[in-house]
């Protein structure tokens, strides 16, 4: 039975599960309601569930050690992909299930390593996302793309020059001088790399999930591409290459 909410003895009645927001004016009583958020769907925590798997599975079979305790992981590409078709909040959450996986089983960095994880992936996926979302199209993405990888190697040069001197037991000064040399070309080459990878994949895994039925009607219609798009897609990886 809908609940009801009287403000006047003439009001009309606001269905259970809505919002009511009321203007008191001289001529009357203005009333409107507002429906609450939609929740999150069955199938989309599947297909979410489904994203953070591909993306542990891709930390544990995929690590390409760059020099000390430096690694190239494929996981934000996975994600990146992820949260360009169901929003930042979305890729943030994902990217906390996957490094808390991390956590629990194959990490030997502890809880350091899982805060680590979490601001490297996390920055560079939701900073592409929160771009994309706005204007869906191929140039916004390699925009949230550039952004991303400029947002991720500001946080991990000073993540490094805070914390590295407690865990690798060395003097701030000499990792400040490992700036240039080492972390800045590193993550910078480390999110180009990201960010070609995320281009290349999206269009064939949107089409897969097309297919599959797996994607709501909106992300559908915003997630869109025609042939040219997807041309163009992998034009702008190459020219980031």
């Amino acid at each position: 039975m809908d609940t009801l909410f009287m403000v006047h003895p003439n009001a009309l009645p606001v269905p259970a599960g809505r919002f009511c927001r009321v203007d008191s004016r001289k001529e009357g009583i203005v009333m409107s309601t507002l429906s609450a958020r939609k929740p999150v769907s069955i199938q989309t925590m599947a297909v979410w569930a489904l994203f953070c798997a591909l993306a542990y599975a891709s930390v544990a079979l995929i690590r390409i050690p760059v020099g000390g305790f430096l690694e190239l992981e494929p996981k934000s590409v996975i994600l990146t992909i992820a949260a360009f078709f169901y929003g930042p909040v979305a890729g943030l959450v994902m990217s906390a299930v996957v490094a808390l996986l991390e956590l629990v089983t194959f990490s030997s960095t502890g809880l350091i390593g899982f805060v680590m994880n979490l601001l490297a992936t996390g920055s560079f996926v939701c900073v592409a996302a929160l771009i994309y979302r706005r204007k869906r199209t191929g140039t916004s993405a390699v925009v949230g793309l550039i952004a991303a990888t400029l947002c991720l190697t500001v946080v991990m040069v000073l993540w490094n020059i805070l914390i590295t001197p407690l865990y690798m037991n060395v003097a701030r000064s000499q990792v400040i001088g490992m700036i240039t040399t080492l972390f800045l070309p590193f993550n910078l080459a480390k999110g180009a790399i990201l960010s070609v990878l995320v281009m290349l994949l999206y269009p064939p895994v949107m089409a897969a999930l097309r297919k599959s039925h797996l994607l709501p009607e909106s992300a559908l219609e915003r997630g869109k591409h025609s042939a040219r798009g997807i041309v163009l897609w992998v034009a702008a990886a190459l020219v980031v290459l």
